[in-house]
């Protein structure tokens, strides 16, 4: 720990940072990713050999990759809700979405080519005949290779910046949450460095990505909040998903305040956690009937004088 030995200036600089890049909006970011590579398509696609002007160029590819993304994000964050990606290594899990997605939209692609008269070049030098089953099947076998290639590169560069505004959150620069390798992907902990320990402290639902903050610092995970949540059980720490992003371990709950409209919890390390209007009785019902030795007055202190610097994004409701 360094404690109060930090820089004034690097502190100034991390805050400087959160504030450029927060908040971390996944679908703005994919849609920019998304405006990016229609635009390079439009400009460099060499094998469009019908005459389209530049901006239908643009709705051309833009008809392709709207849709694609579309289906990919949503896939993907249900892929990992299944009980069965617990054992895949997740970069698979991505990789298999992008290739489904692909496979949903190759008919489309040929519905666009139709609709557009785009001719592919290598379509224009065939002599043999085609037919819409042809190009049908053609599709089928092209396309998701790319769709899996593009969603990997895309799901990487998300993972970049989920990384850089966790990393804005930290007061000091050693306490970097980086997107973790899954050395085991059975198992939440094992994917977590052993010198975070187990003592966890909440969990943040980054779309299907993870955030796991323990008392020794933080983790990102390409990992499902429903399948941390049972680990995390089965480990023995009780705790209560307070809102649909969020899951608190009980054990670093200080103070509960909600009202109808919602609230937050907040814990030892000083984060305040958003406590979801829908959950709101339960939480307070379920805070206020915990034993008074489930967490120890000198684990409470010890927490709040040594807390790790934890941010908390913006709900989502």
């Amino acid at each position: 720990m360094s404690g109060g030995n930090s820089s004034p200036v690097v502190a100034r600089s991390a805050e400087a940072m959160s504030v450029k890049l927060k908040p971390f909006s996944v679908p703005v970011f994919l849609a920019g990713i998304g405006g990016g590579i229609t635009l390079l398509l439009a400009l460099f696609e060499p094998r469009i050999s019908g005459e389209l002007g530049f901006v239908d160029r643009l709705f051309f590819f833009a008809l392709h990759i709207g849709p694609a993304f579309a289906i990919a994000w949503p896939l993907t964050g249900w892929l990992f809700s299944l009980k069965l990606t617990r054992s895949v290594w997740p970069w698979i899990t991505v990789a298999v979405a992008g290739f489904l997605s692909g496979l949903i939209v190759a008919p489309w692609s040929v519905v666009l080519e139709h609709l557009f008269s785009v001719v592919e070049a290598s379509d224009a030098v065939s002599q043999a005949p085609f037919t819409v089953w042809t190009e049908v099947t053609q599709d089928l076998l092209a396309v998701p290779p790319k769709t899996t290639a593009v969603w990997l590169a895309v799901n990487s560069a998300i993972a970049w910046r989920m990384q850089l505004t966790a990393s804005g959150r930290e007061s000091t620069p050693d306490r970097k949450p980086p997107l973790a390798p899954a050395a085991d992907t059975r198992s939440l902990f094992a994917r977590v460095p052993a010198r975070l320990g187990r003592d966890v402290i909440f969990l943040e639902a980054q779309e299907h990505y993870l955030r796991v903050v323990l008392f020794g610092g933080e983790q990102l995970l390409l990992h499902g909040l429903a399948n941390a949540i049972m680990e995390i059980d089965a480990d023995g720490t009780k705790g209560m998903l307070v809102h649909r992003s969020y899951w608190v371990s009980w054990a670093h709950v200080v103070r509960v305040a909600v009202d109808s409209t919602g609230g937050y919890a907040e814990l030892t390390n000083g984060a305040r956690i958003p406590v979801s209007r829908r959950r709101a009785a339960a939480v307070r019902a379920a805070f206020h009937d915990l034993p008074i030795n489930s967490r120890t007055k000198s684990d409470a202190e010890s927490a709040r004088l040594n807390p790790p610097t934890v941010g908390v994004g913006a709900p989502r409701h």
